[in-house]
């Protein structure tokens, strides 16, 4: 039966996102500083364009788990960026 079958997965849904944490503060800084390693030394574009999609990623992760101010913060590192 189909509607029983879309319950119990929304049900099961429900519970794996109980159990769902925060990504560490600090894995998410070590992520960011690798990305903005990795977008200095970039060669091509498409490795640019890797990098920063990197970055914005985990600035709405660090948004998400941690608020603006965090985000903010972690953004502010990408002044190391040489390009």
């Amino acid at each position: 039966n189909v509607p029983d079958r879309a319950w119990n997965e929304s049900k099961t849904a429900k519970k794996e996102k109980k159990y769902m944490t925060k990504m560490d503060k600090e894995y998410i800084e070590k992520e960011y500083e690798q990305a903005i390693k990795e977008y200095n030394a970039a060669l091509t574009e498409d490795d640019l364009d890797t990098a920063r999609r990197t970055m914005k990623r985990l600035e709405a992760i660090a948004m998400q788990d941690y608020g603006f101010d965090y985000a903010d913060e972690l953004a502010m590192k990408k002044e190391d960026c040489k390009k």
